[in-house]
């Protein structure tokens, strides 16, 4: 019960200093690191913040997000997929990130994204970066296929690095069953953190991601990251730790976000960024 409360708590605070929530699952802060260090009240837990940065300010929003893992959406630097643009992204994010670990992520159309929805090359690409090492964590879509998505995290596996599956549907909320499905299914084909992000229509859909990650954790030994989309949805990303999510997705301020950030460069995390490193990902995945 003390949890519970300390959450919504920190939940209330943010609301009175006039945090802004963006229509992506972000939230900004600017104090309670205890949260943000992995305690509420005295006990440890395993989870994160998430700060994903974009093009044009990618590298000045990594140099000072001081997150916990930092995400890099490279669909916002090459939507084509340029492979000389991307390492060049990747290598002057990490240079800026200095230390912090760096989550690679192209989000393609099938999944709300700008990138290119072709899986041959997309597969080609997360197979490039996991075996040249420039990120410490891969997203992989699901959408990409079983097949495609597993071969993808063999080749990360091989070159040491941990995989995020990720499920995306901005049209409705699967019902509960079919949302642990998907959450087990990527799982068993290799994520060592299975995300699933779903766009709520009634409050009762919000329940359901809420018994999903319940029949998930129950079923995995995988940690699970699950938002619910828009206004409605809000509370999961507030206090994913409480609804069962390891991670959750923060600002940097209003440069990381157009301008919707708290005033004053709110940040979401709290030690320097050379402190946690690939940590994070083992504190998450251990």
């Amino acid at each position: 019960a003390e949890r519970y409360r300390d959450m919504y708590d920190f939940y209330g605070a943010c609301v009175r200093k006039g945090c802004v929530l963006s229509d992506e699952p972000l939230f900004t802060i600017s104090e309670r690191t205890d949260y943000l260090e992995g305690y509420i009240g005295q006990e440890p837990c395993r989870y994160g913040v998430c700060v994903p940065v974009r093009k044009n300010r990618a590298a000045a929003d990594a140099a000072r997000a001081q997150a916990d893992l930092i995400e890099l959406r490279l669909d916002s630097v090459s939507p084509e997929m340029d492979a000389a643009c991307l390492r060049a992204a990747c290598r002057t994010v990490r240079e800026a990130a200095q230390g912090t670990a760096i989550l690679a992520t192209m989000r393609t159309a099938r999944d709300g994204g700008a990138g290119d929805a072709d899986a041959a090359r997309y597969e080609a690409l997360l197979v490039m970066l996991a075996r040249e090492r420039l990120c410490d964590a891969l997203d992989v879509e699901l959408s990409v296929g079983e097949a495609a998505f597993s071969r993808i995290a063999r080749a990360a596996h091989e070159a040491g690095m941990p995989v995020i599956g990720s499920c995306h549907d901005f049209e409705k909320t699967p019902d509960a069953e079919e949302m642990a499905a998907r959450l087990c299914r990527m799982a068993a084909l290799g994520a060592d953190i299975c995300k699933i992000a779903v766009m709520p229509r009634r409050r009762r859909d919000v329940v359901a991601l809420t018994a999903a990650c319940a029949q998930a954790d129950d079923a995995l030994t995988q940690p699970i990251i699950a938002i619910s989309m828009g206004e409605m949805g809000m509370p999961t990303r507030i206090c994913a730790e409480a609804m069962g999510s390891c991670l959750s997705f923060g600002t940097a301020g209003t440069g990381a976000d157009g301008g919707r950030g708290a005033p004053g460069g709110a940040r979401a995390g709290s030690q320097g960024a050379g402190a946690r490193g690939a940590g994070i990902l083992n504190k998450l995945i251990i």
